[in-house]
């Protein structure tokens, strides 16, 4: 292993934001094109009273001064990174792979007692290499002890062996649940050359080991991610370091106009404003944007029922934000449009029909690590077990588990193009993975706690 070369890094194509070649203009720019708004949405609607969707896209523009960054994530796969830590682990992955762009590249090392092993080699960052190591880091299982030691080499090999280096910046990220073994001496790893950001997923992790190998690099940090109300925070401060801020108290207000009505906004779990009416404004705040990062708004809405053909204004978007601190900047309205016809055209558009989907399977998750945790924690105190109530399958609320990030950085839950890939299939193969863990959990449980005790009068 430690002689096999590992310069099968690829290549930085010439791509543009979205990692993909597009050629859309952008319906809203502000601070002079720093971010670009697109807005996906159908140009018509029958004269009945109808459902319509609204996507927005909001893009952090590049900047030619920030360097690429060659990111290698190091991944304890030991017997101690349970279901639990797991589950955290890649949903911590998933974070990194949004915030990431096509100047980026990404690869993943995963390690236990047998060695470390390469998951897969530097890949530049696009949609389809976002959904493809995704696929990978879901499936993987625990199994072993901790070699934190083999894993650290195998990163900087693949950092050192790479075919492009030029104009690229470096780091590595390893996580880790578990005490390493009495042979892995991870903390004498050369690795004073480049920045190491260690992550300690739970309290039996050993802190001492993961705090010195971080002070050991060169500007990295330590972090301990007790539960999953620290998974933002932790990792957005790590690549606060890494990336550059593109635009800074970013929020949008939507209105709807013409008793149109705002049924629901989802914007990957920033914080929105209370919704009290349906024929309300509502605000959402994302805090700052990175260079290159892309962040998504799916706005639900109830057209009213009208009795002619005509073009009517149903939504008025605004947005507020700051460059450098300085005050703050209001864009100009932007007013979207529809014509009510009865020779509308049905369906509805791709990238709707995709964001969709993965709402759907982003909710999915987000429940199925609710249980989880609800679970890990009445193993903790048996006497509080509560089984959560499950919410309707279309439902994404501010209630879901993950928590506000630093600056009120939005949480990316999920793969977002893997369900516009898979189609909801894999929905339901989510749905029942999540229940045959709940079940295992819950059957595991039931052994260790009589859990009638917390249910008087129940025998």
């Amino acid at each position: 292993m430690e002689h096999e070369i590992h310069n099968d890094d690829e290549p930085i194509m010439r791509l543009n934001c979205h990692g993909i070649h597009n050629e859309e203009q952008p319906d809203i720019e502000l601070d002079g094109g720093k971010v670009e708004v697109t807005i996906f949405n159908k140009q018509d609607a029958p004269l009945e009273q109808s459902p319509f969707k609204v996507l927005l896209e909001l893009h952090g523009v590049a900047d030619d001064s920030r360097l690429g960054i060659d990111l290698v994530t190091i991944l304890d796969i030991s017997d101690s990174m349970n279901e639990i830590g797991l589950l955290k682990m890649k949903l911590a992955m998933d974070f990194l792979a949004q915030k990431l762009s096509s100047a980026d590249r990404l690869s993943v090392i995963t390690f236990n007692s047998h060695g470390a092993f390469k998951l897969c080699p530097l890949r530049q960052i696009t949609e389809n290499s976002r959904k493809e190591i995704a696929d990978k880091v879901n499936d993987l299982v625990a199994g072993s002890s901790t070699n934190t030691e083999a894993g650290l080499n195998l990163a900087l090999k693949v950092l050192n062996d790479r075919s492009n280096t030029k104009n690229r910046s470096v780091a590595i990220m390893l996580m880790s649940n578990g005490v390493a073994d009495a042979e892995s001496r991870g903390i004498t790893v050369p690795i004073s050359e480049v920045p190491v950001y260690t992550f300690a997923f739970g309290s039996e992790c050993d802190h001492e080991v993961l705090r010195g190998i971080s002070e050991n690099s060169k500007g990295g940090t330590f972090s301990a991610v007790q539960d999953s109300d620290d998974l933002t925070v932790a990792f957005s401060t790590a690549l606060a370091g890494l990336l550059n801020v593109c635009i800074e108290d970013l929020s949008l207000t939507v209105a709807p106009l013409n008793s149109s009505q705002l049924n629901k906004v989802n914007a990957d779990f920033c914080p929105q404003t209370e919704m009290v009416t349906v024929m309300e404004p509502i605000t959402v705040t994302f805090g700052s944007l990175y260079d290159r990062e892309t962040r998504k708004v799916f706005l639900n809405l109830t057209l009213p029922e009208v009795d002619k053909r005509f073009s009517v204004a149903i939504l008025k978007l605004e947005f507020k934000y700051r460059v450098n601190g300085k005050e703050e900047f209001d864009s100009d309205e932007q007013i979207i449009n529809v014509t009510r016809t009865a020779e509308h055209k049905d369906g509805e558009i791709p990238q709707v029909l995709a964001e969709e989907t993965r709402i759907e399977t982003a909710s999915l998750e987000a429940r199925i690590l609710a249980f989880a945790l609800a679970l890990e924690d009445s193993h903790k105190k048996p006497e509080t077990y509560v089984v959560p109530t499950a919410e309707p399958e279309d439902c994404v609320t501010e209630r879901s588990p993950v928590p506000e990030a630093p600056k009120q950085e939005g949480w990316g839950l999920g793969r977002l193009k893997k369900a516009a890939a898979a189609g909801m299939n894999k929905a339901t193969e989510a749905a029942a993975a999540g229940i045959n863990m709940a079940s295992e959990a819950a059957e595991k449980l039931r052994k260790e706690h009589d859990l009638r005790a917390a249910f008087p009068g129940k025998k």
